[in-house]
């Protein structure tokens, strides 16, 4: 039900139901065939869209408990600072509360889900992905090599300053 829901809110407006086109009813508490039948096509080619669902299964998946939201930094980093800090040894860790996985797309690029909020990346920052998600701490030595990348340091930023990374101490 939850999929179905989101699916249906995330519609294109020209794909909703509409029922311009039916006639008169017998009974005004009838709901006809046809008006039934577009309805079942609209839901079954929902259910059909792969893309969709991958979608809406990693936002699902990591959506954040009801009482558990990421804090951030009480002092947003700027992406000179976190770059400083970690060619300086430090480290990230996952926070607390976030959650992070990944889907990776036959384009070669990937869709990072951060507690529910989809961040699509390009098939050149798709490895980004990767070295953030599925464990507790990511060392420096793993970071280093990627600041260069305006995207990944952009990224790294963001999921600092949104609470799901931490800086550690070295």
């Amino acid at each position: 039900a939850n999929f179905l829901q989101h699916a249906v809110e995330t519609l294109d407006s020209d794909a909703r139901y509409s029922d311009p086109d039916l006639s008169p009813v017998d009974h005004p508490g009838a709901l006809q065939e046809d008006a039934r039948q577009k309805v079942r096509n609209l839901l079954q080619d929902l259910v059909r869209d792969d893309a969709a669902i991958d979608r809406w299964f990693g936002e699902f998946m990591t959506r954040p408990d009801r009482d558990r939201e990421a804090v951030p930094p009480e002092s947003p980093v700027t992406a000179s600072e976190l770059v400083a800090r970690l060619r300086a040894g430090h480290s990230l860790r996952r926070g607390p509360v976030a959650r992070l996985a990944f889907i990776e797309h036959d384009d070669d690029s990937a869709t990072l889900f951060a507690n529910g909020e989809p961040i699509d990346l390009a098939p050149d920052h798709a490895h980004a992905a990767r070295l953030v998600t599925g464990r507790e701490k990511i060392p420096h030595d793993d970071l280093v090599p990627h600041l260069d990348d305006d995207a990944v340091r952009s990224l790294l930023v963001s999921l600092v300053n949104d609470g799901l990374l931490e800086l550690s101490a070295r």
